[in-house]
């Protein structure tokens, strides 16, 4: 992980910051098992790889204490997640230091995204972002799937990724190769495309985390291949917990999703700092991939 500056930003007192590595990804899943986040070792490791500046540990007196990751996409967006502080270095100014000093790591690549939780959302706001749109952390508990797909969706294998990563691009905006591969190789069993007449018409991957299946992202060209998709992976999970990060746009994805036992948890801000265009087919984005990847 590469400063503009050659090294970390000077924070002043007792907090200094150094660039997160692989070998912090115990103390980073210590903090996000403590918030009762979802995040395995897995996804800490994915995050990290995926990372070329901005992703870093705090500590305060010299004792870990906090961290934030970003991810960047073709140098052009940059996405911040997992800014986590330990409960007893809260309040001490900790998280607002990481998060200056990732925006200072990524800013001049391009524009920086990330989903925000209400109580985030006072921060980010003060540093300057601004809101793009509404988003839901959906939960269905362990039930049996009252419902079959219409058409059954396939296995997305490597040899499928390349025709996937070219349908992905124009709905999320920039190349998200490493996330997906990551994605696929991590949870194949949730890796789904849907083909009509022999052309892709969507596909969803997910995550086995510390406490419930997530599906996501799911890009559809219509709701009802978003429907099939979603259905063909539930099958694979209907009997644990799952969970479901919705965009909110489409009112008969959200009635399928009652239907089918979800029921909304809480509401996630999508945020930029920056110029940003939202995609040309950003409508296609049924559910994205979790808040710390976008």
């Amino acid at each position: 992980m590469n400063w503009q500056s050659g090294a970390p930003p000077e924070v002043s007192g007792p907090i200094s910051l150094r660039p997160m590595t692989v070998q912090d990804i115990p103390f980073g899943l210590k903090l996000s098992i403590l918030a009762g986040w979802n995040q395995t070792e897995a996804d800490w490791a994915m995050l990290l790889e995926q990372s070329t500046a901005g992703s870093l540990l705090a500590c305060y007196n010299r004792i870990e204490a906090g961290t934030i990751t970003t991810v960047t996409y073709q140098k052009q967006l940059n996405w911040v997640g997992m800014m986590l502080v330990a409960p007893e270095f809260q309040r001490l100014g900790i998280g607002t230091a990481l998060l200056r000093a990732a925006i200072q790591a990524v800013e001049v690549p391009g524009v920086v995204c990330l989903d925000a939780t209400s109580a985030g959302k006072p921060l980010y706001d003060m540093l300057g972002f601004q809101d793009l749109y509404r988003l839901g952390r959906w939960l269905r508990p362990p039930a049996s799937l009252g419902m079959q797909p219409a058409v059954q969706c396939h296995p997305l294998s490597q040899e499928s990724l390349p025709a996937i990563l070219a349908y992905d691009h124009p709905v999320f905006g920039a190349d998200r190769t490493g996330i997906l591969c990551a994605l696929q190789r991590n949870a194949p069993s949730l890796a789904l495309f849907a083909e009509y007449d022999h052309e892709i018409k969507g596909f969803c991957l997910g995550r086995i985390g510390q406490k419930y299946v997530q599906i996501g992202p799911v890009i559809a060209d219509r709701l009802e291949v978003a429907r099939d998709l979603l259905l063909s992976a539930l099958q694979t999970c209907a009997h644990q917990p799952v969970i479901l990060d919705n965009t909110l746009h489409h009112p008969g994805w959200n009635q399928l999703l009652h239907d089918l036992g979800f029921v909304e948890q809480r509401p996630f801000i999508r945020m930029r700092l920056g110029e940003f265009i939202l995609p040309e087919h950003h409508a296609k984005q049924f559910a994205i991939a979790g808040p710390e990847i976008g």
